[in-house]
Parts: structure tokens; sequence; C-alpha cells
């Protein structure tokens, strides 16, 4: 990832940034300021934009203080592509989660096309792919981070393991590991499950010899049973033949008696209808000969409804317009209250709203004075405790000379024990001229020897309460410091805080003496239109010609109500008296016919009725004889039925024992193909298996790590030489002696041991200046592998501070190493704050940082 420029909006300290910060040619170039103006907010926005990750553990962290949203734009080179990635972030009343926006576009010129993802973890993961590593990589290798840059170094032995995975990009035989190991326990499931098959199938093929017995006795039983069932069959059809006879006789009978009920109802009924229908025949004749004054009186009834319907249709037209009249008069009256209200809301909103707050901005203006009187005092308080911070890093200079002057005391006083010790021994050799030693000799060297054993316990003495004294010093101003730039910090929120509001309140309170003045012309205009009524006059014209319309219509409402209570009154009657005029006349004629007919059918049903009395009298049938047949019937049917449920049963079992003689058969050749895949599944587990183990992490990835740290150490070694003016070196270590087990062989590790003067130590027992140098020589040795691996020049390397710990060499040092590896990236920055630092670099980026406007840069 080569960064090509950056835009920041409410980010840490930068509020506004009129022009990106453009990096285009930039090789090697120096991030400077005082501290806290926002050199490592440059830094952070990077990591943030693309990772969505930084220094801070929220993102609302990050946010401008007094804002809501904060966003980063970054133009980026990868795979000699050009990229843009906007990320933007608003957080949330209440402590809610804010939301977060993230997108990504493909750059083409003057095209810009967005090659965002479904969500903003897609689209991270699609901006992994095109940077091949991930946060954790970069900050190991691209990143020297501030107050981090041991991560590497002070890291677990495995998590350096991990790491050196990621930068051989390892991650892939990760996954063809996990791959073969999925495929590897698929099979072992699958061969347990065909184990299990086959033991079930073993089983069931050992019962063959019982379903051949099975099957002979249910032969046998079946065939004598057959013979008892063709005997009580062929006795079921003599006695249903017998029964069928008696049943249709006893039927024949019964049907007569039937019919001799169905005919006594219809001649009832029939004589019914002929009764009602002569009365309706009489009642008609009685209507018709009224039809004269029927007639006359329906007559005048149709008169009435033409009237009435035609006074109906003015009625629908003469309402339709009251109602439009009605609604022209209330929006008339609408119009005259909503210019009263407004009028009120405009007398309110001058009195309470606009002439308090245009009487507050002198108040207001007072109030920002004092404010920023308040900020420069607070300003110069911050110069004092800065120069304390200064005083702490010179404390700490001091502390480290002293720790490391009283380990060579205590060196140099473990070797004058030695000598003492020495020399006690019989026949001990002088170290000046060689020859055995003499009582006297003896006594006078150990004399020497305890003096200087004396003088060096008091120097060591000293050295420690001097020490303490530092120490005790140190930690004071520490806390002083702390409390102080706490309190400090505090304040400046409480400030910022107020002088925004009170800017918001001046702004407001100008823009309410603007809105006064048109609020009041805008009053007076309203009071001038109620006082002419000048309103609504498109709606009282409206209304005049609604009044003409309806006194053109001529309707009479009290006329049509008249009429319709007459007709109310009376229509019923003529209508329903009409309607029976009709229908009499209609159905006179009709009705002698039916009458005629149903006389002739009485004559029919009365015939009928003594021939089915003679049949139903026979004495040769009876109930009683139909029962006998029936009993004998039915106990023949049962032991048919029993024979049969016998038979089914018997062959049931004959089916069931040939059906599993003939699955046993086929169980055999099933058997012997679940061995064969058995034996296929168990082949392949293993492959899969030896697989999963040579990918895995202690496989071929252990190798290639192993083949790698070489590379590493070669790297490391040559450029913390160059650090060190030749003094110190490093050495990787994989494995390492148990200390308890004996006979097991070593544990797996990656220790980091530091060579020097002093012999060979752990990482871990350096401190200051020397492991900084370490960490330096580890990250630039990471970063240079990476570069190699890939086959072409890192981008870009950020080294934010880490200088302060260095010495006039130390620093001399790494400003020449810096130098010597500019060619190994295409873009270095490196941020400090110290003088002689920055104007060893070709390009010097000030960052400025200012109450009113935030942080600001420039190039140089």
């Amino acid at each position: 990832m080569l960064p090509l420029s950056l835009r920041l909006s409410n980010f840490l300290s930068w509020q506004y940034m009129p022009t990106p910060l453009d990096l285009t040619g930039i090789g090697l170039a120096c991030l400077c300021g005082d501290n806290g103006h926002g050199k490592s907010a440059l830094l952070d926005a990077t990591t943030w934009v693309l990772w969505g990750e930084s220094r801070a553990e929220r993102q609302e962290d990050l946010i401008y203080q007094g804002a809501r949203e904060m966003s980063v734009e970054l133009e980026f080179l990868a795979q000699d592509q050009r990229y843009k990635a906007i990320r933007k972030h608003i957080s949330s009343a209440r402590g809610r989660q804010g939301k977060t926006e993230l997108e990504l576009l493909h750059l083409d010129g003057p095209t810009q096309t967005p090659i965002t993802g479904n969500s903003v973890k897609h689209t991270e993961n699609i901006i992994k792919e095109l940077l091949n590593m991930d946060y954790s990589t970069f900050i190991n290798t691209s990143f020297l981070m501030q107050g981090k840059a041991d991560q590497f170094a002070t890291a677990k032995p495995t998590e350096r393991k991990n790491l050196l995975g990621d930068v051989l990009d390892l991650h892939k035989y990760d996954r063809i590991s996990d791959r073969a190991r999925v495929k590897a326990r698929a099979c072992e499931n699958n061969a347990n499950r065909l184990s299990g098959e086959l033991e079930r199938l073993d089983t069931e093929i050992s019962e063959a010899p019982t379903y051949h017995i099975a099957a002979k006795n249910a032969s046998d039983i079946l065939q004598q049973v057959n013979t008892e069932l063709d005997a009580a069959q062929t006795n079921v059809l003599t006695l249903q033949e017998q029964s069928g006879r008696h049943r249709e006789e006893l039927m024949a009978m019964e049907q007569a008696i039937s019919e001799i009920s169905i005919l006594i109802k219809e001649l009832e009924q029939n004589s019914h209808r002929r009764t009602q229908l002569w009365k309706r025949i009489n009642n008609n004749k009685a209507i018709l000969d009224s039809r004269t004054e029927i007639e006359h009186g329906y007559a005048n009834w149709q008169k009435l409804l033409y009237r009435s319907n035609e006074l109906e249709t003015k009625r629908e037209a003469y309402e339709r317009l009251a109602q439009q009249k009605r609604e022209v008069e209330q929006e008339i009256e609408l119009e005259k209250q909503r210019l009263i209200s407004f009028s009120e809301i405009l007398k309110e909103q001058i009195s309470g709203e606009f002439e308090p707050r245009v009487a507050a901005i002198s108040i207001i203006e007072t109030s920002i004075n004092r404010l920023s009187i308040r900020q420069t005092s607070l300003e110069k308080e911050q110069l004092a405790i800065n120069q304390i911070s200064e005083s702490l890093s010179e404390l700490s200079d001091q502390i480290q000379l002293a720790n490391i002057l009283a380990g060579t005391m205590s060196t140099s006083q473990k070797e004058t024990n030695s000598r003492i010790d020495l020399i006690s021994a019989a026949e001990a050799i002088c170290p000046v001229c060689g020859e055995v030693l003499n009582e006297g000799h003896r006594q006078e060297i150990s004399i020497q020897l305890k003096l200087e054993q004396q003088v060096l316990i008091k120097k060591i003495h000293a050295i420690k309460n001097d020490l303490q004294n530092l120490t005790n010093k140190e930690s004071r101003l520490t806390n002083d410091v702390r409390e102080r730039q706490s309190a400090l910090n505090n304040q400046k929120r409480k400030i910022d805080t107020a002088a925004t509001e009170a800017q918001i309140n001046l702004l407001s309170a100008k823009e309410a003496a603007v809105t006064l003045s048109k609020t009041i012309s805008e009053l007076e205009n309203i009071n001038l239109i109620l006082e002419t009524g000048a309103y609504a006059e498109e709606r009282k014209s409206q209304l005049h010609l609604l009044s003409l319309e309806i006194k053109t219509l001529a309707y009479a409402p009290k006329q049509h109500h008249e009429i319709n209570i007459a007709m109310q009154q009376n229509g019923d009657k003529y209508h329903q008296r009409h309607a029976a005029l009709q229908y009499a006349a209609d159905a006179i004629s009709t009705d002698q016919e039916i009458y005629e007919e149903l006389t002739k059918r009485n004559t029919e049903y009365s015939q009928k009725l003594e021939a089915h009395k003679t049949r139903s009298m026979d004495e040769h049938i009876s109930p009683e004889i139909l029962k006998k047949s029936i009993a004998l019937l039915k106990d023949a049917v049962f032991v048919v039925d029993q024979l049969q449920q016998k038979s089914k049963s018997v062959s049931l079992d004959l089916q069931k024992a040939t059906w599993q003689l003939t699955r046993i058969e086929a169980l055999g050749t099933t058997r012997e193909t679940l061995i064969a895949n058995l034996d296929q599944l168990n082949s392949e587990r293993n492959v899969f298996q030896e697989l999963s183990t040579t990918f895995g992490k202690n496989g071929l990835q252990a190798y290639m790590i192993d083949e790698a740290l070489p590379e590493l150490e070669f790297e490391a070694s040559e450029l913390l030489s160059k650090l060190t003016n030749n003094r110190m070196s490093v050495r990787l270590e994989t494995q390492r002696e148990r200390r308890s087990s004996k006979g097991l062989p070593p544990r797996e590790t990656l220790d980091i041991l530091v060579a020097d003067e002093k012999g060979t130590r752990p990482y871990e027992l350096f401190s200051g200046g020397e492991a900084f140098r370490v960490n330096f020589s580890l990250r630039i040795a990471l970063s240079r592998m990476l570069a190699r691996r890939a086959g072409s020049p890192l981008p870009t390397l950020f080294i934010d501070e880490g200088f302060g710990t260095q010495d006039a060499e130390g620093k001399s040092l790494l400003i020449e190493s810096i130098n010597a590896i500019r060619e190994d990236f295409k873009c270095i920055l490196v941020v400090t704050h110290i003088d002689e630092i920055k104007d060893a670099f070709p390009f010097r980026i000030e960052i400025i940082k200012t109450e009113e406007t935030g942080s600001t840069f420039q190039i140089n």
C-alpha cells in the first residue's frame, strides 16, 4: 500500500483539511511538530480508513471534540492500481453504537468505479485482499507505532511465529490443512458408519437357517387350510341362494305395504290442495269484481309519484348548492381566523423570542472576550507542563545511566570476589608475575583487593542512593504532570464548549435581529388586511354566485315533504291492490284447470289403493322364516372368514420368510461392496490426515519459517551492527531445552537472543536505547524480508517516535540506517519532534495546531 493523498475531517485534532495531504513523489519525509499537534493522528487515520483500527479503543474517541461525525479519504496505490477508500463514522446519542460507512473506489484517470462490498466487513475483506495484509501484519512490518515499537519482540513466541506466517503468506497452507482435516474426518465418519452397517449385515445373514424352517412349516399349514376353505365357501353359496329367495318375497310384501301408506298420504294431500285451490278461485273472482275502483286509485297514485320524482331531482341539486354555500362561508371564516391566529403568533414571537435574543447580543460578546482571555492563560499553563515533560525525559536518561553504572560496578565487585577466592586457594598463582604465591605476597594482594572491594561497595551504595532519589523525583514529576495535564484538559474542554456555545448563541442573536424587523413588517400587513376585509376575495365572489343559482332553481322543500307524506300513507295500499288485481286476472283460469286435474287424480289413487291391499294379505311370506335363513348364512360366513384370515396369516408368514431369504442372499453382495468401500475410505483418511499434518503449522509451515529465520536473523544483525558500531548482533532460536522432562524433545519456540561485549542474553534483559535499536532492526528486517519475497520494494514504512531513548551517537546511527534502507521502500514517513532529526530529511511536513482551526500542515 503506497499512500498518495490523505484528507481528514473532524478526526482527532484535525477539524478541517481544505486541501488533501499530497504524498506523491515523497520518498523520505519527516512529520514534525510539537507534542499533541496531530502528527500521529495522520498515521492513525491511515490505518483507520483501511482496516477500521487505530490506537484508540473506541471510534468515538477519534472524533474531534464537539463534533458528531468524522471522515477520512485515502487515495493509495496497490498492485499497480489506484484506489480510494472513504470511511465515515457518526456517533449516536445516549451511549448507543454509532453508524460506520466504508466506500471503496477504483480510479482509472477521471473514472471512479465503485467496488464497495455488501457491508463494511465485506469491504474491509476486499481491502485486505488488495493489500495482502491485515492491521496486525501492517503494524508489525510497516508501522513502528508510538509506544509499540517492541510489539514483535515482546510478543509471545507463538505470536511471533504467527506473524512470520502472515509475512510469508502461510495462511493458504492453513486452508489446505483445514480442508484435508475436514475430508479426513468425513472419511473417518463414513468408515465408522460402514463398519456399523457391516456388523448389522453379519447379524442378519446369520439368521438364514431360521427363515428356511419357517417357510417349510408355513407352506404345509397353508395347503390344509385352503382345502377346508373351499368346502366352507361352497356351503355359503348354497345358503346365500336360499336366503336371497326369502328376502325377495318379503321385500315385495313390504313394498306393497309401503305403497299403501304413500297412496293414503297422497290422497289426503290432494284433497287438501283441492280445498285450498277452491278458496283461492273464489277470492280472485271477488277482486276482479272491483277492477274499476282499483285502477282509478292506482292512476292517482302514479301522478303523485311523477311529481315526487321531479322534486327529488331538484332536491339533489338544491342540497349540493346549499352544501357548497356552507363550505364557502366556512372557508371565508377560516381564512379570517387564520389571519387573526397568525397575527397573535407573530406578536408572541416578537415579544417572547426575538426581542430578548436581540437584547442579549452585548452580554454574549462580553462572555466571548472573557473566554478568549482564559484560553490564553491555559496556553501558558500548557507550556509550563511541556517544560516539565522535557525535564522528565532528561531525568529518564539519568536513571538509565545510573542503572548501567550500577550494573558495571556490580560486575566489577563480582570479579573482585572471584580474584579473592582464587588467591585464597592453595598453590594459587600470582595474577601479575605468574608464580606460586607465598603467604606474605598472598596477604598483600588480598589486602589490596579488599580495599578495592570496599571502595566499590561505597560507590555502589552511593549510586543506589542517587538512583532512588532520581526515581522518587521522576515519580513526583510524573504525577505532577499527569494531574496538571488532566486538570488543564478538563478546563480546555469546558472553555472550548462554552466558547462554541457562545459563538452559536451570538450568531443566533444576530439572526434574530434581522428576523425581528421582517416579522414587525409582516404583522402590520396582516392587521391592514383584517381591517379592510381584503381576504378570501375569490371565495366571496363564489358565495354570491351560489346564492343566485339556488334562487333560480325554485325548489319548494315544504311541497316536496307534503307529497311524500301522502305517498307514504296511500302508496302501499294502491300498489298492493293493483298487484292483486293483476295476479287474479292471470291466475284464475290456471287455478280452475289445476282443480279439475286434482279431481281426476283422486279417482286414480283410490283404484291403486284397493289393488295393493289385496297383495299385502299373502300368508306364505313371513319375516321369521327369513331370520332363520339369515342366521344359518351368518354362521357359514363366519367359518369362511375365520379360514380366510388363517390363510392370509399363514400366507403372510410364508411371504415374510421367503422375502427374508431373498433379502439375505442380496445382502451378501452388499457386504462385499461395503468391505471394498471401507478399505477405500480408510486409505483416503490416511492420505488426508498426512496432508493435514504436512501442511499444518508443525509441518511445511514450520519448515518454511525455519528456512526464513536465517534471512531474518542476517538482516536484523546487519542493521543492529550498524546501529551499535559492531557491538551487538541478533540470533533467533526455534527450540528450547525442557527443564524438568528428561528424554523429551526440545520445546518449539521463537526466542530472540542478543549478543554484545558482555555475552549473549535474552532480548527481555535489555531496555532503553539498546532495546529500541533491537526492535528497530527486527522490524526493518521483517519489512525487508516481506519486500524481497514479494519481488518488489515495500511501498510504505511509518516510524512514529522512539528516538528520545537514544544518545547523540544512537540518533546519528538511526538516521544513517534509515537512509541506508530508503531504497527498500517507496515512501518512508518518520514522526518526531527532535530538532537534530528534523534536519536530516529531504522533506519536512510541519504540523501546527491552533485552538480555532485545529491541526494544519505545511510541506517544506
